[in-house]
């Protein structure tokens, strides 16, 4: 900011008495911070954002107050208010060279890709990944590789870093962006056999889900699978999942729901037979204990 104090200076020897002292004052003050400096001059062309002086900031000067304005804001952090004057400004390829120059690459590439510059943003974001790589920021470089839409880039990123939950981003990444076989695969992997279902529904995969669900020995996976069939419409293998594992119990109530009732009713006719032909236990003192096998019990639900 020499150039502020320089003016601050020429304003205290030319301005004469107190008001050149103030300002000079004022130009410093402003000028000792990044923020404060960039608000002042945001501030300052603001005031010439009308219809009678609006040439101003259209003239060399107000290009210079523009410039200054994003530069300010660069050096501050606040790459946000930066793109945004740059966007106001039409300054975008003078804004991304200097988030460029001053090492923001990241910053430079989401204002490139804001303003659909997408050969200059792509550009930069592999720039800034191969930087991150270089210097072993893996994490840093599959976040960016998500955040640019590389998408196979950022799942074998995120495959390659240690814990479960990068893997699991990884299959997550896949899912949401046309890759269930890979998404499943990761799933898979980690055991994550609820979410590897699910993905496979979602893409449409329902031979797959069925026959995987009947094999599981996984009762939970016996119900998501009926479900599935059921969602699907496929009510004989909904039933015939359960059936098959023994959940006679929620097959039949499925039956119920579906308006089979000779089905249902076969069904609550096996239950019975199951529970009738089932061991009573007794304790040491000879006394029941309290199960119960009465036909209104084995009729709950009907």
């Amino acid at each position: 900011m020499g150039d502020t104090a320089g003016w601050g200076l020429l304003l205290a020897v030319f301005g004469g008495g107190g008001l050149g002292v103030a300002a000079a004052v004022l130009m410093l003050y402003f000028a000792s911070d990044e923020l404060r400096w960039a608000r002042f001059l945001d501030t300052a062309g603001s005031l010439f954002d009308n219809r009678l002086t609006r040439p101003v900031m259209e003239s060399g000067l107000g290009r210079w107050i523009n410039r200054k304005t994003i530069m300010g804001y660069i050096r501050a952090g606040r790459f946000d208010k930066a793109g945004d004057i740059a966007v106001r400004e039409a300054l975008v390829d003078e804004s991304v060279a200097m988030l460029e120059a001053s090492g923001r690459i990241r910053e430079a590439a989401k204002l490139a890709r804001r303003m659909g510059r997408d050969a200059d943003a792509e550009r930069l974001y592999r720039s800034f990944m191969a930087m991150c790589l270089e210097k072993d920021m893996k994490l840093a470089a599959a976040e960016t590789a998500e955040e640019a839409g590389f998408w196979e880039d950022a799942v074998n990123l995120y495959r390659g870093l240690e814990g479960k939950e990068s893997r699991l981003k990884a299959a997550r990444i896949s899912a949401a962006h046309g890759l269930p076989g890979l998404a499943i695969e990761i799933f898979l992997s980690e055991e994550a056999l609820l979410d590897a279902m699910r993905t496979a529904e979602e893409a449409g995969m329902l031979d797959f889900l069925l026959q995987f669900c009947s094999n599981s020995p996984n009762a939970v996976l016996h119900h998501f699978g009926a479900d599935a069939a059921r969602r699907a419409g496929k009510i004989g293998a909904a039933i015939g999942i359960l059936e098959a594992h023994g959940h006679l119990q929620n097959a039949a109530a499925m039956a119920r729901e579906a308006g089979l009732a000779e089905k249902a009713a076969a069904l609550l006719e096996r239950i019975r037979e199951k529970r009738l032909g089932a061991p009573k236990e007794t304790s040491k003192s000879g006394g029941l204990f309290a199960f119960d096998f009465s036909d209104d019990a084995l009729e709950e639900g009907k």
